[in-house]
């Protein structure tokens, strides 16, 4: 099921459609309570929520909200995975002092949080939910650990493109402009079509 994901994962270069596919697929390959996908906003330095994956007939399932927490966030086992860039997790979240209660998800029982990164940057956090105590192993860790490196390299692969995309689109804005102002016959012409054009 891990590859399933990563296939989909890596086809897919819009960034919220392939989060969106991502974190559904997860939820549903692994029949968990929810996944969702945190993106960090090194300008905020903030964990946006990205995608969430309900479970299947949820109300709110196709919505992603607008959830930000702060990578300093002590109350948070996100934020403490992309701080400490390591899996965290909590098999009864309500022992957990540092765990962040979501009240779109009150049957949440267990929770882990796993770091996406690629070389030393961090991109972000794959969380998953179960309605179940002692829900996560070691070797789930590791399954998801799998899953959340394969994100990452889509997600940064998404990423470069967008990035990409906007270069070639800034690039082909100043040509017309460049055109249109090339063919001014004075220079009344030339300050109205920059004006007008920028």
């Amino acid at each position: 099921s891990v590859a399933e994901i990563s296939t989909v994962s890596s086809k897919e270069l819009n960034i919220d459609k392939m989060l969106a596919s991502v974190v559904q697929l997860t939820q549903r390959q692994f029949g968990l309570y929810h996944a969702h996908v945190f993106t960090f906003n090194e300008n905020t330095s903030a964990l946006e929520i990205a995608a969430c994956g309900w479970k299947e007939g949820d109300e709110h399932e196709g919505t992603h909200g607008t959830t930000a927490i702060p990578l300093a966030q002590e109350q948070s086992l996100v934020a403490r995975a992309a701080r400490t860039r390591d899996v965290i997790f909590a098999n009864d979240v309500h022992k957990e002092d540092g765990w962040l209660p979501n009240p779109l998800l009150p049957d949440t029982m267990s929770e882990m949080a796993v770091p996406l990164i690629i070389g030393d940057k961090l991109l972000g956090v794959l969380d998953v939910q179960s309605d179940q105590i002692d829900a996560f192993s070691g070797d789930d860790a590791n399954i998801y650990v799998t899953l959340a490196s394969q994100v990452s390299t889509a997600l940064q692969n998404a990423q470069s493109f967008a990035r990409s995309q906007q270069q070639a689109e800034r690039e082909s804005t100043l040509n017309i402009i460049s055109q249109k102002i090339q063919s001014a016959t004075t220079v009344e012409a030339v300050l109205q079509i920059a004006a007008r054009e920028l």
